[in-house]
């Protein structure tokens, strides 16, 4: 079992290729059987477009479901799997073993809630098929993460073919042990098709010189594997590079964060200070005011008053419905509790007071803080934006330049192999030159030594001549 796992952008290409013959799309030759999975049609025209349908509304699956719309959008929705057969396994292989080795695989990559599009195809020596999977959920829009897939697929694979009785894969299961040990092991990446078809008709043209093709084949691979590698190096510091952005950027908002709290924390403790004096006074009237309410208590004359001022204290302050004065009065005439409670009313009244001043001074004295912080933020998500826009177009600019080199490194390669056959057809057109020119000189040869035909006119000639003297 080899299983080959690729990512793209168009369900529309992907099911063009698929349900397709290679060189003629208006013939399916090729196609076996095909299966859906997650899906309320068996039409395989129709499962791709329901595909692309729920990856082109995600976002609205995410806000139905309640998950926030953050993190970069995906670039991919699009998942190809192939899953290829020894072909040995072809005479007992059955299209229900094949199925449930598909939905296997797609569930060890954590898919099994997606939508997929199973495919047979028969137009190679080995059984395989190909399943187009949609990374979006359809009940969230969440796309499926990629993270280790390729591992993953290498012990389903593993643990796929021990089941069956057999290993064709050996250097998979050394790879593995080594992966569990710790050693990270990566398998060589695929030659380019283009590269492939060209060493397969320089092979079929070059048959007299295999040194000379080895050694292309060898250099060429070196470029691929030296190009390679700096295109996995490019990707690694693009990814660097935006983590270094991100981590820039929350430190930056962070420093902002710890400004405002100490510059609010500063305000407010200013206030507090300004405010101890009026506090200070406060309780001192209160301790004077509570002294005077006992002095006055001790005589009739003084509880009457202490009454009258506790009514109206409580008068001026009440709000709606004001209960009845001389109800009051008898009460608070009659009970030192009341006349009490009344007075201690009144000076909580005051601090309240005196609470809620404090309290709206510094309100008024934040709010400019409060703007402050905002045109800070603000511009910090300005200057994010610039940095990540500036980026973006450093980063195109570097994977443009780097597929144009992989597309001057495939011209080349075309070239040289162009090179190539048309040194060998010039080689085998002067074989053939030379022997053509080699065979009329033996035939001139043997002419010669037999006398040439063409002489034979002139001899008869100057036999005649002779007779006739």
């Amino acid at each position: 079992m080899i299983p080959k796992v690729m990512k793209g952008r168009s369900f529309k290409g992907a099911a063009a290729y698929l349900l397709h013959d290679t060189h003629d799309h208006g013939t399916a030759e090729r196609v076996t059987w095909t299966q859906t999975l997650n899906l309320a049609t068996r039409n395989p025209d129709t499962a791709w477009k329901v595909m692309a349908a729920t990856a082109l509304n995600a976002e609205q699956l995410k806000a139905e479901a309640g998950i926030k719309a953050t993190g970069r959008k995906a670039q991919h929705s699009v998942l190809h799997l192939v899953l290829s057969w020894h072909p040995e396994e072809k005479p007992l292989l059955t299209r229900e073993e094949m199925s449930a080795a598909a939905e296997s695989a797609i569930s060890a990559l954590g898919g099994s809630d997606r939508q997929a599009l199973i495919i047979g195809h028969n137009d190679s020596p080995h059984p395989h098929i190909h399943i187009l999977l949609n990374r979006h959920c359809p009940a969230t829009g969440r796309i499926l993460p990629s993270s280790n897939e390729k591992l993953k697929l290498s012990h389903w694979a593993q643990t796929y073919e021990r089941t069956r009785g057999k290993i064709y894969c050996e250097e998979r299961v050394h790879n593995n042990d080594a992966r569990q040990r710790g050693d990270f092991t990566r398998g060589l990446r695929p030659v380019p098709r283009q590269i492939v078809e060209a060493a397969k008709v320089l092979r079929a043209a070059s048959n007299d010189n295999p040194d000379r093709l080895t050694q292309l084949k060898d250099a060429q691979r070196q470029q691929i594997r030296t190009l390679g590698a700096r295109t996995r190096a490019l990707k690694r510091a693009h990814a660097v590079s935006w983590q270094q952005l991100q981590a820039t950027d929350r430190a930056r908002r962070l420093r902002l964060e710890q400004q405002m709290a100490s510059a609010l924390a500063h305000a407010r403790q200013t206030l507090v200070e300004r405010y101890r004096p009026l506090w200070r006074d406060l309780r001192a009237r209160e301790d004077i005011g509570r002294a005077k309410f006992q002095e006055r208590e001790k005589t009739q004359f003084g509880r009457l008053r202490n009454a009258f001022q506790s009514i109206s204290t409580s008068h001026s302050v009440l709000e709606g419905p004001k209960p009845n004065i001389v109800s009051q009065l008898w009460r608070t005439l009659t009970s030192a509790t009341d006349r009490a409670a009344q007075h201690e009313r009144q000076i909580l009244r005051e601090r309240q007071t005196l609470a809620a001043q404090q309290r709206r001074t510094i309100r008024e004295a934040l709010i400019p803080l409060h703007t402050h912080h905002q045109l800070a933020q603000r511009k910090a998500a300005e200057r994010y934006m610039v940095e990540r826009l500036t980026l973006i177009e450093v980063q195109k600019a570097e994977r443009s330049a780097v597929r144009e080199d992989w597309r001057r490194l495939s011209s080349e390669h075309e070239a040289q192999i162009e090179a190539v056959q048309a040194s060998l057809e010039g080689k085998r057109a002067f074989a053939q030159r030379s022997e053509g020119r080699s065979l009329l000189e033996r035939m001139r040869e043997q002419s010669a030594a037999r006398g040439s035909p063409e002489k034979a006119p002139e001899q008869d000639n100057e036999r005649n001549r002779e007779r006739e003297h």
